[in-house]
């Protein structure tokens, strides 16, 4: 009984989250033919910190004192899903 609550909880938390990214990512190309980046920039940051905090999940960032803003770096993710 309680495996199928967790699998009706999820289908609706991943319901809402790939209708929350759609309706976001709609926003963003909004905003990229108008050329602003500030928005989509803020948008995305709220985005990324909205979908953790749905997912009731915490993450750390440890080392960013170690980034030269300077450089460009390419950030990878260690895991594939979503």
């Amino acid at each position: 009984m309680r495996s199928g609550i967790y699998s009706v909880l999820s289908i609706l938390i991943f319901g809402i989250l790939y209708f929350y990214t759609a309706i976001g990512v709609l926003i963003v190309l909004i905003f990229a033919l108008l050329h602003l980046k500030a928005p989509i920039r803020i948008i995305s940051q709220f985005w990324a910190k909205s979908v953790f905090f749905i997912l009731g999940k915490r993450f750390s960032v440890s080392g960013k004192e170690n980034i030269n803003k300077t450089n460009k770096y390419i950030l990878v993710a260690n895991h594939g899903s979503l």
